[in-house]
């Protein structure tokens, strides 16, 4: 990757967290997806949801977090992506910048 281009883009971690009650496949689809723009990619699950098998699943760059009521627990360590891998990191990191360097 260029050094102009390494500097000129400001987000260096983005992560993306999935949450949903039951469905983990679409959680990891959409997980999936999230990796097309995010850093690192996460799925959040209740800790009843989260069985050996399901958990097993998570063999990707996907990580899992579970939520047992009370605390989130680390489940899988998702691994790190490159930024900027597309153009919608890009958009995240444009309105990042934006936020930091606005004078009003």
């Amino acid at each position: 990757m260029p050094k102009t281009l390494i500097v000129t883009f400001l987000s260096v971690i983005i992560i993306t967290i999935e949450a949903k009650i039951k469905n983990w496949k679409d959680a990891f689809h959409q997980a999936q997806l999230n990796e097309n723009f995010s850093s690192h990619s996460y799925v959040l699950l209740p800790e009843k949801v989260v069985s050996p098998k399901v958990k097993s699943k998570f063999n990707t760059n996907i990580g899992l977090l579970a939520h047992n009521g009370e605390k989130v627990v680390l489940k899988k360590k998702a691994k790190k992506g490159n930024l900027p891998s597309s153009y919608f990191s890009w958009i995240i990191n444009e309105h990042v910048g934006r936020k930091l360097f606005s004078t009003a």
